[in-house]
């Protein structure tokens, strides 16, 4: 049960995280900002979901498909997390130059839907 709470809150902290880095309409100045604080919730998170995964394992093993999933969260973030782009750029996504912010959402994003599969295994 605490699992799934914890995890409610994850899905919440990345959703917040998805949505900053997907706003259209942000300054040249916040862009960095954006992109940092989700970076910054990729670097915590995947250190505790490698704790999680050790301290539940026993719990878990019957159930692979958590164990499985948790991987893949701790391999998204762990993505997320090593991305350091020299500049932090927000180009137009059919533009020349990258667009960091996008970037690092695709890994952002995929853990909290991944996040949203556990919940949904736990609770079953």
């Amino acid at each position: 049960m605490e699992l799934i709470r914890l995890f409610q809150s994850w899905t919440d902290l990345l959703g917040g995280a998805h949505a900053n880095l997907y706003d259209e309409d942000v300054s040249v100045w916040r862009t960095d900002d954006h992109f940092y604080h989700a970076q910054g919730l990729a670097h915590v998170m995947v250190h505790l979901t490698a704790a999680i995964r050790r301290e539940y394992e026993a719990e878990l093993r019957d159930r692979g498909t958590v164990l499985e999933l948790l991987a893949q969260v701790e391999h998204s973030l762990a993505r997320a997390a090593l991305l350091k782009p020299l500049v932090v750029l927000d180009g137009d996504p059919a533009g020349l130059f990258a667009n960091h912010r996008r970037n690092l959402d695709a890994y952002i994003f995929d853990a909290r839907q991944l996040l949203y599969s556990i919940r949904e295994e736990l609770e079953k």
